[in-house]
């Protein structure tokens, strides 16, 4: 419990944190606070903005020189060949701490998808925009230089020159560097390399610069480096690039020889400042003179249709909000995200989108589109030159009651009057699906299977306006099914496997006031094992809306649905469905218990969320009741999913939320954390209390809420307001389990850092 607490609380002090690359050999590892050594340790990852020569170079402002690694620890760096660090948030990510067993792929410690991006176009990839980035492609790239000094005080930028280069990095948590062949021996006190990292977008122009002691393993040269130059900013000509050995980038510091790029530019590891992927092999004394560094061929990105000349009125007329970066990619999510059939990179910088795809006489030569993206090597058009593709759009297709081509039908409730494609392909974003599918003028279905080829028709025949007419976009047609990727990748594999104790009994529908089993237990990435686990010692297990788990001895007024409509996948196991929305899939442990009442439930379950449709046919206006309440979502320590060890405590009120909100005033967390007090309450900086709270959790994209400050007591609540009431109706849990950390929204989400149990 000890260390779930302590890596909690770093996390919870991280949530601004960014990126490091930890390794042996590193400065400030565990922290550097001589009195204590911290697994938990973010102090490498936080970036250098506004300082002087001084207090960046070599991470002085927050002392890392005075807190070296051991004398006898140095990376090795192989001449010839590579070597892998591992970039994360805080060093708990990775094997450098508690024995790697809170690393995963990604340098969250998070589980992504292969293809992992901003959930809209234009955001970064992580709510606080910790890489910098929109998706991997728009990672800018970072390097590693040397210093054959051993002494720390007597590396200087003029004898560090950068050897390595990995582009669209950071990124994933192991990165690969290659080295030259012919590297020299280090002295007999070893070097000193940096890493550097220079971001593209998402968040405040900065740059990150490391220090770590290495040693060259492997050589046999005596060739030496050339004299670094200061790299220069060359995009368009590269003729004046700096050629041979170059220091690392110096970028937004007070002084120091700070690189120059033209405004609304961004310098990063790439052609555009004469870096060229991978090893750098121009960097010795005795190296040819380099020749002009070759631009690296673009992404091929489907569906384009071209490059055209652009005219007044617009060939696409709808400007999409785009952040300073911009890849066709990018553009492509935003315009699908819109609604719209096609996406037009132009002029490096700007995206538009339309439904009408632009005429052939407007087809321009591809060469006259020339002008390199911001966020990538990829061109975007040029001045009145517009490249065109095929957003995610993947056109008309036709529908029957049984089975429907997208089985998840989108309550949309008051929202109806405001339908388009874009917000279809919202709706089926936030739940988590891969295609998003709009019917009969009215109707959003969710789903991840592309319907079938043959059932493919001509676009003329999904026809019907959408009920936003100002959208002017149509919305199917009769059993015409107008269909859009979301471009999520929902994870498919394997189901884990059910423990032979314990049987499948069916999909029940379930109530938030009045549930089948009425004992909730708090399991962090749900599984279905997990949750019958946690269900040890009850007779049923019930998983739910993919991320709730119940237990009972008995199910209590269990109405029996088509198992076709427990339709969400295990937040923890994607290939699992663990029930829906006010769906609930049922397991009985074998010789258990018998009390089971199945008698029809009064009131209907929560349609709040998508449940699977019945094979009526469609209506032009399907009315749908919401429920007054949404499913409340807390999640436990980050790593245990195996069985509690305790009995669960039943609760004492039922799930709806009291009239009165329980505030609390215990301050310390606030003090604790740096964050200011509001009104005697804990509350983060940039979120003024007292209006209806606008964090967004994640997991849920319509619910949003505050979890007020634990203090050391164990005696402070967890206040969760709901948007659509800001009046501010509280659910009331306590004690917590970690008292002293105080998370909102994504940090709820994303780390799992507070578990509020029932009273």
């Amino acid at each position: 419990m000890l260390v779930h607490f302590a890596v909690v609380a770093a996390l919870a002090s991280s949530a601004m944190a960014h990126t490091a690359a930890f390794t042996k050999g590193m400065y400030c590892k565990n922290g550097n606070n001589a009195s204590e050594v911290n697994q938990n340790s973010n102090v490498p990852v936080n970036p250098l903005y506004q300082l002087p020569f001084d207090q960046f170079w070599l991470q002085a402002d927050r002392h890392c020189p005075d807190f070296p690694p051991p004398k006898d620890e140095f990376l090795d760096i192989p001449s010839g060949g590579s070597f892998m660090v591992e970039l994360a948030h805080n060093q708990a990510f990775t094997s450098l701490s508690y024995g790697g067993s809170y690393r995963t792929e990604w340098p969250d410690g998070g589980h992504h998808p292969p293809d992992w991006h901003a959930k809209y176009a234009g955001n970064c990839t992580e709510d606080d925009g910790a890489l910098h980035n929109q998706d991997e492609e728009t990672s800018a790239g970072t390097a590693f230089a040397i210093s054959y000094e051993s002494d720390i005080t007597k590396v200087k930028l003029e004898n560090t020159v950068v050897f390595s280069v990995l582009k669209s990095s950071p990124f994933r948590r192991e990165a690969w560097y290659d080295v030259p062949a012919g590297m020299p021996a280090c002295p007999a006190g070893g070097c000193h390399c940096m890493w550097s990292w220079v971001p593209m977008g998402c968040g405040q122009p900065n740059m990150y610069l490391q220090p770590i002691k290495c040693n060259v393993t492997g050589q046999t040269s005596t060739r030496k480096l050339g004299i670094p130059k200061a790299p220069v900013f060359c995009e368009g000509d590269a003729s004046k690039c700096a050629t041979g050995a170059k220091q690392p980038f110096v970028w937004q510091q007070l002084d120091g020889n700070n690189i120059s790029p033209p405004p609304g530019r961004t310098p990063t590891y790439s052609p555009k400042c004469g870096f060229n992927p991978g090893a750098q092999t121009d960097i010795f004394l005795d190296s040819p003179p380099s020749s002009t560094p070759p631009h690296p061929s673009a992404p091929v990105i489907p569906n384009r249709l071209g490059c055209f000349q652009d005219t007044t009125p617009r060939i696409l007329p709808f400007k999409a909000r785009i952040g300073e970066v911009l890849t066709p990619n990018i553009c492509k999510r935003a315009c699908t995200e819109a609604g719209y059939k096609y996406a037009g990179v132009q002029n490096a910088a700007e995206c538009w989108c339309g439904d009408i795809p632009p005429p052939s006489t407007s087809l321009l030569p591809d060469s006259e589109c020339n002008v390199e993206c911001t966020g990538s090597t990829s061109t975007c058009g040029a001045p009145w030159r517009m490249e065109v593709y095929r957003s995610n759009h993947l056109g008309c297709f036709s529908d029957r009651s049984d089975p429907r081509a997208l089985p998840v039908l989108v309550p949309l409730g008051g929202d109806r009057p405001a339908l388009n494609r874009g917000l279809c392909v919202g709706r089926c974003i936030e739940y988590g699906y891969r295609y998003a599918g709009l019917e009969n003028g009215g109707d959003c279905y969710c789903g991840d299977d592309l319907p079938p080829p043959s059932t493919s028709v001509p676009e003329g025949e999904c026809s019907t306006l959408c009920p936003d007419t100002s959208s002017n976009q149509t919305c199917g047609a009769p059993w015409r099914l107008d269909v859009l990727a979301t471009s999520l990748t929902p994870s498919r594999s394997a189901p884990l496997p059910v423990p032979k104790e314990w049987s499948a009994v069916g999909c029940y529908a379930d109530s938030s006031s009045a549930r089948v089993l009425p004992v909730s237990w708090n399991v962090a990435n749900l599984t279905v094992p997990s949750c019958l686990a946690a269900c040890t010692g009850y007779a049923y297990a019930g998983v739910e809306f993919g991320q709730e788990c119940y237990c009972g001895t008995a199910m209590v007024g269990a109405e029996k649905r088509p198992d076709a409509e427990c339709n969400i996948p295990c937040k923890g196991d994607g290939s699992s469905f663990c029930g829906s929305a006010g769906r609930l899939n049922v397991y009985s442990r074998l010789g258990g218990g018998t009390g089971m009442s199945t008698s029809t439930r009064t009131g209907a379950a929560s349609t709040s969320k998508p449940v699977v449709t019945s094979s009526a046919a469609p209506t032009a206006k399907p009315t749908v009741t919401s429920s007054s309440t949404k499913p409340v979502v807390v999640t436990s320590s980050p790593v245990s999913t195996a069985k509690p060890s305790s009995s669960p405590v039943k609760p004492a009120t039922s799930t709806i939320a009291p009239a009165n909100p329980v505030k609390s005033t215990n301050l310390y967390a606030c003090q604790a954390t740096g964050w200011n007090t509001d009104n005697g309450e804990c509350a983060n900086i940039p979120v003024p209390f007292g209006t209806c709270v606008k964090l967004r959790d994640v997991l849920n994209g319509r619910y949003y809420h505050n979890m007020r400050s634990a203090g050391p007591d164990r005696g402070a609540k967890c206040v969760l307001y709901n948007s659509d009431n800001c009046d501010a109706k509280a659910e009331t849990y306590g004690p917590l389990e970690y008292p002293g950390v105080d998370t909102f929204g994504k940090q709820n989400a994303h780390w799992g850092s507070v578990s509020c149990l029932g009273k």
